[in-house]
């Protein structure tokens, strides 16, 4: 939802505003406007006739520049802008006429916003500014129209800089000292390699003391860290580290364990909170929570779009949970009706779980962009083992798409002649970033991708009414060179064809005590 309505924050930075003027002398925009401004954003949605709004960014840390055009205008840019992993780069308003109020300079503007190339229609956007005793407020509401119906509010408030301020905003130092919280499951202290930052913990270390780890976190003079240094996070996943300098240029670091775990046993999981409210604002449980195994990504974000936003799945639909396993619990994937529809990207008939080392993205421009399949893997796999059980949904669609924009048409089609199976695979490939490479639902079926060095698919993904071995040998297509840096990933599918759109509503697998075999 998020990503939905923040392509509205970026587009409506590309606007100039047209507003009213005074026509009196011209105006000291270089000694009393003009500069950079470091401040913060606030970023709420609401829907139509509602005045309970959803939260989208707080205090979200961003510079604003101003420049002078001429006596009675000026130009704004927002630089390097990235909100919720989303990155904008820069976005510019060419021009926006300024108005002396006494010892404020205000500009305000309204017009209709035209979002067809992002098939959002025509927007109605309100902009208020003020700099006033070098400070600056911005307001601005987007009036989202049919089918959305919602109103996007954004606020930035900021101070002038002086221009001497420092730039620099680097972490120097990361470490995790002896005695703090969960830090004696650390066995390798953490690497800083760019903005990539791994360590390496105990194979026996669980969930919940990766949650306990406290980071000491030394960064560039006067600059600052978010989150901040000495206080604990959840490191069974990636954590992402803002680091600001103090003229507001910031710096974002990853940091994540170096895989090196080699059996999924599927016994812990991890709580993932919608955050619904009572009356009280207090934190009540919602069908839009979720649990994902520990160390694992699945594709239950999505599922919550679409059960809370789209209303394309029943609010119960379950996508990737836990299940009686082979021993103890296992990882349950289960295929969805997702109806068919446009809104904003094709929501296919069928939408297919999945499971996978790496990260789940939401990506509206391309779904399958969503899987960030990989984590850092420093051996060679040679064999994937584990356990499953699989019963195919009853009827097999394929999606088809026909028409552009609002106008776009997704049916999906009964093909009685299929019949659905799952999907094991496992992928070894070569990155010069573990940061910023990865493959996804794409490139990973895309003939034309050459980082590939290993890849082994399990062929047999039939029915299987009790829990079944499975091995899936890895076929190199490269030699493997130790020197080098590889990412690895197994990837689960609860219907085989998934990423072409098609599958079976309700077919259904459960993987348990999944083993990676390395070469010794």
């Amino acid at each position: 939802m998020k990503k939905l309505i923040l392509f509205l924050f970026v587009a409506l930075f590309s606007l100039g505003f047209v507003a009213c003027k005074d026509d009196d002398n011209s105006l000291p925009i270089e000694e009393k406007i003009a500069g950079s401004y470091k401040g913060t954003l606030d970023i709420m949605m609401y829907s139509d006739g509602t005045s309970d709004g959803v939260e989208i960014a707080k205090n979200f840390p961003q510079k604003v520049y101003l420049y002078k055009v001429n006596d009675e205008t000026i130009k704004m840019e927002l630089k390097n802008l990235s909100v919720i992993g989303l990155d904008f780069g820069t976005i510019a308003i060419d021009e926006a006429v300024v108005i002396e109020n006494g010892d404020s300079y205000s500009f305000t503007g309204e017009q209709e916003l035209d979002l067809t190339d992002k098939n959002l229609g025509k927007c109605n956007v309100k902009v208020v500014g003020e700099v006033k005793n070098d400070k600056m407020i911005l307001n601005i509401e987007v009036a989202v129209p049919a089918p959305l119906n919602q109103t996007v509010k954004v606020t930035f408030a900021g101070n002038r800089l002086t221009g001497g301020e420092s730039t620099a905003a680097d972490i120097t130092a990361f470490t995790f000292a002896e005695g703090m919280g969960g830090n004696s499951a650390v066995i390798i202290q953490p690497q800083i390699n760019g903005t990539d930052i791994t360590f390496m913990v105990a194979d026996t270390t669980g969930t919940e003391t990766l949650k306990t780890l406290i980071p000491t976190i030394a960064v560039s003079e006067k600059a600052t860290v978010m989150p901040a240094s000495g206080v604990a996070q959840d490191f069974s996943g990636k954590v992402t580290y803002t680091v600001i300098a103090e003229d507001g240029t910031q710096q974002v670091y990853t940091v994540s364990i170096v895989q090196t775990m080699s059996y999924y046993d599927f016994e812990s999981w991890v709580f993932h909170s919608a955050e619904a409210t009572d009356d009280e604002g207090n934190i009540v449980p919602s069908d839009l929570d979720y649990y994902d195994p520990a160390g694992w990504a699945t594709s239950n974000s999505a599922l919550v779009l679409l059960k809370g936003l789209l209303s394309a799945c029943p609010m119960d639909a379950v996508g990737v949970g836990e299940a009686d396993g082979r021993s103890g619990k296992g990882a349950r994937l289960v295929s969805n009706d997702s109806k068919g529809m446009y809104m904003l990207t094709v929501v296919p008939k069928v939408t297919a779980a999945s499971l996978f080392l790496g990260e789940f993205v939401v990506d509206m421009g391309n779904t399958l962009k969503s899987t960030h399949f990989g984590v850092p893997y420093y051996n060679q796999p040679q064999t994937v083992k584990g356990y499953y059980k699989y019963k195919a949904g009853e009827t097999y669609y394929k999606t088809e798409v026909s028409g552009s924009g609002w106008s776009t048409v997704v049916t999906g089609v009964p093909v009685p002649e299929m019949t659905d199976s799952c999907a094991i695979t496992a992928v070894l490939y070569e990155v010069n970033d573990y940061t910023t490479e990865w493959l996804d639902g794409v490139t990973l079926y895309d003939p034309a991708t050459t980082n590939i060095v290993a890849i082994g698919m399990f062929t047999d993904g039939a029915e299987k009414s009790a829990f079944t071995p499975f091995e899936v040998s890895l076929n190199y297509l490269k030699a493997y060179d130790p020197a080098k840096k590889y990412k690895f990933s197994i990837i689960c599918s609860s219907s085989k064809n998934g990423a072409e759109f098609a599958g079976a509503p309700g077919s259904e697998l459960i993987v348990d005590d999944i083993e990676i075999i390395n070469a010794e």
